[in-house]
């Protein structure tokens, strides 16, 4: 167990509270209109619910969230952890941590940072992430010119320094009156390195969660009364912008998407990106942060910012609702996905846009999905149908999967890290009528080079492997929450340099040490000696 936790932190995921931060408004306020909890104004509500009591309480989410994995993931304090309680807008992007949400912490900056550090891995966390605004708080300018370029060095590099002495070593660099302004994120990423080397700096191009903005809306054919908000490809100008950004980020973030069609939108804006970014000279780490899709990340060798926590039973009818409908997916009910990601990056770490080629499917796929009131923050989509489409297949390192299925397929998506280790990964698709539903098919996969180990994820008819040097090999598989392999030579079939594995085979073994209760989807790692 020690290996995998030192291991995996070569990968900087974390857990971040933003949607815990919503969750706990409505829980203060249990007859809250889901109204309240939209656009700007569900903001301003998750804000109020950032203090000491709701994170590291007897209770609260340090203690609570992802127990078998918090050791490799930071403990990442979204907006609202550096303003005072009233939320004056005044103090965003001041760094300077709240003594009335955080009482324990005191001192000067970076002494109260350092405290809230230790706290967070006295939990079991990796450590603590701080969520930035990117502009110098208006409060604390005193006059000051936030153009003048000498002073907004100097007071970006007093934080970085605090960071530094308090051992922080994750910023997740948002909105604020530079989001925008490529320079400042370029300026910043390189006074980080100068005077705070062991901190990593996530950059993102603030957008809608929508991925095409120029939306073709028409009447929906099966009920006039709706509309269906039709989107395609990622916009073209806003994927070189996010190019731009990689080329010398640490970590990009992807952004925020519609939950139900996450995947969809995820895997969308992630191909566009890796295709428009393989041929760029890249001077950071250039890794991509996919958010809470846990398989995606895994199987792409993408970071992930997961945002999933187990808590339920909030209002009925919405999607913190206990009595969760099976054909919807429910994060909150697929914990194991996140312990299962991080073990496998133990082995598979992420790993940087550079590193591979990638092969897209020309392919695309159409998701679909109704949205009812507290389902998403975006009041626009509420009583509306919205399209996404994506590609079929996404690989890095190696070549597209084939796939065959009877009706719909998954996506499929695949990744050879430079290392040898390699994974693939059915997703499920979203269709209207609150269905979600993973498709079972055939995949077949070639597997080239040195590569002795694969992680699978998802739910498949049968998976076919080629690859010289399968003769006279011993084949063991193990569900990644568990740490015995099982030798399923006798359960596959070899014929010549292809071996195949039962879709029933894969699902058994990939769940064999789920957690009662969860939905996860299964997550093994084959191995052949």
């Amino acid at each position: 167990m020690r290996f995998f936790a030192e291991a995996a932190q070569r990968t900087p995921n974390y857990f971040c509270t933003w949607a815990a931060q919503n969750y706990r408004y409505g829980c203060d306020f249990p007859a809250l209109d889901s109204a309240k909890l939209e656009g700007a104004c569900g903001a301003r509500h998750a804000r109020d619910s950032m203090n000491e009591t709701a994170i590291f309480g007897p209770e609260g989410w340090a203690n609570r969230f992802h127990p078998g994995a918090k050791t490799a993931l930071y403990l990442l304090l979204d907006d609202g952890w550096d303003v005072p309680p009233e939320v004056d807008p005044a103090y965003f992007g001041s760094l300077i941590v709240d003594e009335n949400r955080f009482p324990s912490c005191t001192g000067t900056p970076a002494e109260r940072l350092a405290r809230l550090n230790w706290m967070a891995k006295a939990s079991g966390w990796r450590g603590i992430g701080l969520w930035v605004a990117a502009q110098e708080a208006p409060a604390l300018m005193r006059g000051r010119n936030m153009r003048d370029p000498e002073w907004q060095k100097a007071y970006w590099m007093e934080r970085l320094e605090w960071s530094r002495q308090a051992g922080v070593e994750y910023w997740k660099v948002d909105w604020g009156e530079h989001a925008h302004e490529w320079t400042f994120r370029e300026n910043l990423t390189r006074w980080g390195r100068e005077m705070a080397p062991s901190l990593t700096i996530e950059h993102a191009w603030c957008q809608s969660c929508v991925n095409d903005e120029r939306l073709d809306v028409e009447k929906d054919p099966y009920d006039q009364q709706s509309l269906v908000i039709r989107t395609g490809r990622a916009d073209a100008a806003l994927i070189d912008r996010q190019k731009q950004l990689l080329t010398f980020s640490d970590v990009l973030r992807s952004y925020d998407v519609l939950p139900y069609l996450s995947q969809a939108q995820t895997i969308e804006r992630v191909s566009r990106l890796l295709t428009a970014a393989q041929n760029e000279t890249i001077t950071g780490m250039g890794l991509i942060n996919c958010e809470d899709e846990a398989y995606i990340a895994a199987s792409l060798g993408l970071c992930s910012g997961v945002m999933r926590f187990p808590l339920m039973g909030l209002r009925p009818g919405t999607d913190m609702d206990c009595t969760f409908p099976a054909s919807r997916r429910n994060t909150k009910r697929r914990m194991d996905e996140v312990a299962r990601l991080t073990r496998f990056q133990a082995l598979m770490p992420a790993f940087g846009v550079q590193c591979m080629t990638v092969n897209v499917d020309d392919t695309l796929l159409m998701d679909a999905w109704s949205f009812e009131p507290g389902q998403t923050w975006l009041s626009t989509a509420i009583h509306q149908v919205v399209e996404q489409s994506a590609p079929a297949c996404v690989a890095r390192g190696m070549k597209l999967p084939l796939v065959r299925a009877q009706g719909e397929p998954p996506f499929v998506l695949a990744a050879q890290h430079p290392n040898g280790t390699a994974a693939v990964a059915t997703i499920g698709r979203a269709k209207v009528g609150d269905s979600y539903f993973t498709p079972l098919a055939e995949i077949s996969l070639d597997l080239e080079g040195i590569c002795s180990c694969l992680g699978v994820f998802g739910r498949y008819a049968a998976l076919h492997l080629k690859g010289a040097g399968f003769a006279g090999k011993r084949f063991f598989a193990r569900d990644l929450l568990g740490d015995r392999a099982d030798d399923i030579t006798a359960s596959v079939t070899l014929q010549g340099d292809t071996v195949s594995l039962p879709g029933e085979l894969i699902a058994r073994v990939g769940l064999s040490r789920a957690t009662y209760g969860d939905e996860s989807e299964p997550g093994l790692v084959l191995e052949w000696r």
